[in-house]
């Protein structure tokens, strides 16, 4: 019988907001996305709408990966992703 060690499964699929991954194909946090969610969180507990959050985070110079300004949809995508 073999002797086999299992190793963490590679990440696969998109990679969520406030992550990147290593050279092992892993995901670790990425520390200038996870600043922009701390940010979006802050917003969202002084009551604010996603609309108003993404709007806050354009006039605060956050953009997305793309560049583009951020979208309600995305707000609420990085706020609630949990990887």
């Amino acid at each position: 019988m073999k002797n086999t060690v299992k190793s963490k499964p590679k990440h696969q699929g998109s990679v969520p907001y406030g992550f990147c991954l290593d050279e092992d194909r892993m995901l670790v946090s990425d520390p200038d996305e996870q600043r922009v969610i701390a940010a979006a969180r802050e917003l969202r507990l002084s009551g604010i709408s996603y609309d108003q959050i993404a709007l806050q985070l354009g006039l605060r110079g956050f953009t997305s990966r793309g560049g583009w300004p951020f979208v309600r949809m995305q707000v609420s995508r990085m706020m609630t992703d949990r990887s």
